[in-house]
């Protein structure tokens, strides 16, 4: 039996991109969430991962989700 996992990858730049990609790939992902300081560019980036690894998206029904995250900002 093999579980799977979910993932969170902080920032959706080119590393983010290539993170995520593996895990799609390899990471036997059920959820993977892509997070960054801004929303739109965590959107953009699982666009991207939708187009180049629908294969194996669609394969292993991996959710891709963007969300916001500024680890900067402390929450009260």
């Amino acid at each position: 039996m093999s579980t799977r996992a979910s993932y969170i990858i902080l920032g959706a730049g080119k590393q983010g991109v290539a993170a995520a990609y593996d895990v799609i790939r390899f990471g036997q992902a059920a959820r993977i969430t892509l997070a960054d300081t801004s929303r739109g560019f965590a959107r953009t980036a699982v666009r991207k991962l939708k187009r180049i690894a629908a294969a194996p998206l669609r394969k292993n029904k991996t959710v891709l989700q963007a969300v916001l995250l500024d680890a900067r900002r402390e929450e009260r």
